[in-house]
């Protein structure tokens, strides 16, 4: 029998930037992915063996809140030096921390920062509940399912702000694409021009993925084990996969970028420029009080950013380029200027331009059916909260933790993540053309996130009366978290 052929080419997304976890016998899950035995990623609703998942709510057996931290709050404060000594002790006198410190007494966001000069301490305040776990893996808000604060990512942006010598400019992850696999995925399709038997698209269209083969994956600023990269990972990831359509998008509003640039192509039409998509960190102010007692955000803490593929890298620290012999002062050297000039990045497609817009406007919502992105979030806000009390400690001699700062006094738990991960493929059918979605990451930048533009006086007496009122609960009672 033979086999018709088809003049419509596949449009080809090839999704280059990927994330995973390791679990320890599946103990340690996020997103809804998992690491296998032979250190394959897997999605977790793809599991069947019953016993895996069994295994995953054994391990979270004993991590239930108590009954008055699960009691839903809509402003609960923690005292952060409090939380220090409590931490402290525990450590030194080798108990294990329960799981109400563990998941900072269930405080699901992070909405105002309380400086208490005279008591030495520095207060963080925001809605908390009851937690359970998810079958994606995240520990949620009862009521909420929003994922609650976790003392580690409090710590790895302590330790980023207060080191000394920071590791990086910035706090970030990447997956690239090795040279090499992108030579064999340019030489695989120049192969592929003229017609295609259709009978053998799957196996073409493996075979692009195998010819890109396994990515790199690159972390930027803390630890390479921690839950805070391992969250910056996984919702890349989720978001790539809502990208190419691969998972159906959580908001009618946000249409993939696979499918707005094939609507866009037209028959005989260049196929598009490739375009990498990544995660930055940003709000749009930072308020405070007169006397800089009390903080409080504005904005959703996100934004999608996208870029042509070889334009504006972003988790790339900046190389510096040597140059040999004395510079020239004012005068043209080979027909360039001496300073030279800044390659203007080009236009960005209608297409990718609306999926970037629509996922930031629609955050919110996206964050809401996907935990990671909130879980992000968190993250995002906890460096805040850190940065700001590096900036006050350093300009006001306010309060500033020690043990919590020493990883070899408190050490936090390590996750395992691969080196490097498969690509992922996806295709549309479409007028003879082919296209390959490429990299991303996420970006968080600290300074930027409370540099002095974005920092403003208010007089919110919402904001100052929060700050009274806690003030006042300090001081008659010892616990390290209250309501």
């Amino acid at each position: 029998m033979k086999h018709k052929k088809t003049h419509l080419k596949y449009v080809c997304f090839l999704l280059l930037s990927f994330c995973c976890l390791q679990t320890s016998l599946f103990a340690q899950t996020i997103g809804g992915v998992y690491i296998d035995s032979q250190g394959m990623l897997r999605e977790t609703k793809h599991i069947v063996d019953d016993s895996i998942l069994m295994q995953l709510q054994k391990n979270f057996a004993n991590q239930t809140a108590p009954q008055d931290i699960a009691r839903p709050s809509r402003l609960r404060k923690i005292s952060l030096s409090r939380l220090e000594a409590l931490i402290k002790k525990a450590t030194q006198e080798g108990d294990v921390l329960p799981p109400e410190v563990k998941y900072l007494a269930g405080m699901i966001r992070v909405e105002s920062v309380f400086f208490y000069p005279d008591k030495n301490d520095v207060v963080i305040a925001g809605p908390a509940e009851g937690w359970k776990q998810l079958r994606s893996g995240e520990v949620v808000g009862v009521q909420s399912n929003r994922p609650v604060l976790h003392l580690d990512d409090l710590l790895v942006a302590l330790r980023y702000a207060f080191a000394k010598q920071q590791s990086a400019p910035f706090i970030g992850c990447s997956i690239e694409p090795t040279k090499e696999g992108l030579k064999r995925y340019a030489a695989s399709m120049k192969k592929l021009r003229g017609q295609i038997d259709s009978s053998y698209l799957p196996q073409i269209l493996k075979q692009l993925q195998q010819s890109m083969g396994p990515q790199d994956v690159k972390l930027y600023g803390i630890p390479k084990s921690s839950h805070f990269a391992l969250t910056m990972l996984v919702a890349d990831y989720r978001m790539k996969r809502i990208s190419l359509a691969h998972d159906p998008s959580p908001s009618q509003k946000v249409v993939s970028y696979l499918d707005l640039a094939t609507s866009r192509l037209q028959p005989g039409a260049r196929s598009p420029f490739q375009y990498r998509f990544w995660f930055l960190a940003k709000y749009n102010a930072i308020y405070h009080t007169k006397e800089r007692t009390a903080f409080q955000f504005s904005g959703q803490g996100v934004q999608l950013m996208t870029a042509r593929q070889g334009e504006g890298a972003p988790n790339q620290p900046a190389k510096t380029k040597k140059t040999k012999g004395k510079k020239a002062k004012g005068k043209k050297a080979k027909g360039k200027k001496a300073k030279g000039k800044k390659k203007r990045r080009k236009k960005v497609s209608k297409s990718a331009r609306q999926f970037t817009r629509a996922f930031t406007k629609n955050f919110p919502e996206m964050a809401a059916r996907v935990p990671v992105f909130a879980e992000m979030q968190n993250c995002i806000a906890l460096t805040v909260v850190a940065q700001l009390m590096r900036e006050e400690a350093t300009t006001h001699q306010r309060w500033k933790p020690s043990f919590l700062l020493d990883k070899k006094k408190y050490a936090i738990e390590k996750f395992e993540v691969p080196r490097n991960v498969p690509s992922l493929l996806n295709d549309r059918k479409h007028y003879r053309q082919y296209m390959i979605g490429v990299s991303g990451g996420v970006k968080i930048k600290p300074e930027d996130l409370i540099a002095k533009t974005l920092q403003k006086q208010t007089k919110n007496r919402r904001l100052i009366n929060r700050w009274k009122k806690s003030q006042q609960t300090i001081k008659k009672q010892t616990n390290w978290w209250w309501d």
